[in-house]
């Protein structure tokens, strides 16, 4: 009797420590996209594979990325988008940072894979009011 209440156990054990792995080894790794007006997306295929592209179809299949993965900030309104990208080596996050600036109305990067220094020179010569927020404020 012993024997099976142990066995039983061990059973119930195994599931549960299961269940745990499959539900916390999988944070973070779902698909989400968010539509920006027409044609742009941002979303992401695992947590550091974040990005925007541009979706000439609508059909859901990014046909060029503006800005390569990871995206960590983000803004637009009518015209512009702005971004910032952590640069990733081996798929991780490597603390550094570029920024990008999609114009709309053409469909053309007019800065791309900036520092810090030159994103906030052109946003204040374009006269682009807008802060970067978080992907979750979103």
């Amino acid at each position: 009797m012993k024997r099976v209440i142990k066995l039983k156990g061990i059973k119930i054990t195994t599931v549960l420590l299961s269940g745990l792995l499959l539900t916390t080894s999988c944070a973070g790794l779902s698909n989400t996209e968010t539509v920006i007006g027409e044609n742009y997306t941002f979303g992401n295929e695992s947590q550091h594979n974040v990005f925007l592209y541009y979706d000439e179809n609508k059909d859901g299949v990014g046909d060029s990325a503006i800005v390569p993965a990871k995206l960590v900030k983000l803004n637009w309104d009518d015209h512009v988008i702005i971004a910032q990208q952590e640069k990733l080596s081996s798929g991780e996050p490597t603390g550094q940072y570029r920024y990008w600036i999609e114009d709309r109305d053409n469909r053309e990067l007019i800065g791309a894979n900036l520092t810090l220094q030159e994103f906030e020179e052109l946003k204040k010569s374009l006269n682009i009011n807008l802060e970067l927020k978080e992907l979750s404020e979103f």
